[in-house]
């Protein structure tokens, strides 16, 4: 029974939240249309010092919420509680020195004041509806999680196009104040909740516990950050605004599959600690390895339907961006696999992996691009990406076999479905110029993955509807 409701679990989580947020990327075409450049710069600029600066007002709280499910099982409401309360005296108190030094802090953001002050304030609470999903995933209550997701998506979207046309002098903040005030509304909802539930603020040994999981995730945060970000910023200041534009444009439709990771990553969370919790490391090893066969096709297939879908999506101007759908899909990959070797990491209270295989990581990618893309142009940059999540997949392997005291994973399968995704994926670029031959190759591909794996879909198919 617990395996029905599982499997049903991680399907219906993994396919509502792949949907969601595709369907985020692909209505970013609508706002192009509605906003102009500047504007959408000036929404870049807000996005990014949002994820900047909730590295340090976050504490990055969240990973001790999930690993304390297992660690404090009787008592979670009251560690969320506590945890909850942690992250709002860090958030509180870079908010009050922004408050008192508004104008500095506006003119370095390049932020309107009263944006600064949403910005802050939407810190303070956003945070608890991630707590709160958290809980729900471990609980395997997919039906709210979804909910949540569903209201989160439509009112963000809802309300971007309402102000945007409230706002149409400025319609950037129309754009901004969509999503802010929509995920901020939802974390006052949960922020009382959680308080409601938990009815604890102050607890010396979860603080305690909190921060020493949490304190390392700062930097690793800041380097994933500089990660994913330094490859634009070095493409403008080395190629030009143009070659940003095709890598960018490349980039959105490759991380679909990162989407999509992320989603399964999350989906199975719940089951590897709870293995790990009973020290079952082959049932972690048998699951990881089932759904890493699902991402080999899906990548592959990614990459192979990448030239029609780009044709789709975009002008004939934007063809070229083909070319760096392979090493970003390959590296999604690697980001998948390392997560999963970090759940080891976190589950045995080791984090201090974390942030120095992620700071490591962004000094490779910085040097990489510095030489290659002034030299070989943007494309290089899709493989510098592929380098760094490459070195973050072997250095978090390692980490987990240390923190773990033996493997957790059976690298070598783990490596032979990287080789068939990189292998496979390369004929595919190879053949993007000859559709035909492409497709019938897909068809193939398509009809061998559902002869190997067919017991294996309809026994999956059968638990879920039941």
């Amino acid at each position: 029974m617990k395996d029905n409701k599982v499997a049903k679990a991680a399907a219906v989580y993994t396919v509502s939240k792949f949907s969601l947020r595709a369907i985020s990327i692909l209505t970013a075409p609508i706002f192009t249309r509605l906003l102009t450049t500047s504007d959408y710069g000036m929404v870049s600029n807000f996005t990014a010092w949002v994820s900047i600066l909730a590295c340090f007002t976050g504490l990055g709280l969240g990973t001790p919420v999930v690993r304390g499910y297992t660690k404090y099982p009787y008592e979670y409401d009251r560690f969320v509680s506590s945890v909850q309360f942690l992250g709002t005296v860090s958030s509180m108190f870079v908010l009050i020195i922004s408050l008192l030094n508004l104008n500095f802090v506006s003119e370095l953001m390049n932020i309107e004041q009263p944006l600064v002050i949403l910005l802050f304030i939407y810190l303070v609470f956003y945070q608890s509806v991630n707590y709160t999903q958290t809980k729900l995933r471990f609980e395997y209550k997919y039906k709210t999680n979804v909910i949540i997701a569903i209201v989160s998506t439509v009112a963000s979207i809802s309300l971007s196009f309402f102000f945007i046309y409230k706002f149409n002098d400025c319609r950037y903040v129309g754009r901004i104040l969509g999503p802010s005030l929509s995920m901020l509304f939802l974390g006052l909802f949960f922020y009382v909740r959680i308080i409601v539930k938990g009815k604890c603020f102050y607890n010396k040994e979860y603080w305690k516990y909190a921060l020493k999981l949490s304190i390392p995730m700062i930097p690793h945060g800041l380097s994933m950050i500089a990660l994913a970000q330094i490859d634009r910023l070095m493409i403008m200041k080395y190629v030009g605004s143009s070659a940003n534009g095709l890598y960018s444009f490349g980039y959105t439709y490759a991380t679909l599959i990162s989407i999509l990771t992320n989603a399964l990553n999350e989906a199975i969370q719940p089951e590897i600690y709870d293995n790990l919790e009973k020290n079952k490391r082959i049932s972690v090893d048998l699951l990881v390895n089932n759904v890493n066969t699902l991402i080999t096709f899906v990548a592959i297939f990614f990459i192979g339907v990448a030239p029609e879908v780009l044709r789709i999506l975009g002008p004939a101007s934007y063809y070229d961006a083909r070319w760096v759908i392979l090493p970003i899909i390959i590296g999604s990959f690697c980001q998948f696999e390392y997560q999963n070797f970090a759940c080891v990491e976190i589950h045995a209270e080791n984090t201090k992996y974390m942030a120095i295989g992620s700071i490591i990581a962004a000094i490779i990618n910085y040097l990489l691009n510095l030489i290659l893309i002034p030299k070989y142009g943007y494309v290089m940059a899709g493989y510098t990406t592929l380098i760094g999540y490459f070195w973050l997949m072997i250095f978090h392997f390692y980490g987990a076999k240390k923190s773990y005291g033996v493997n957790v994973f059976n690298i070598r399968r783990i490596l032979i479905h990287l080789l068939a995704v990189m292998v496979i994926g390369t004929i595919f670029q190879l053949l993007f110029d000859f559709i035909l031959v492409r497709y019938i190759l897909i068809t193939i591909l398509i009809i061998v993955f559902y002869i190997r794996n067919k017991h294996k879909i309809k026994k999956i198919v059968k638990k879920i509807m039941k």
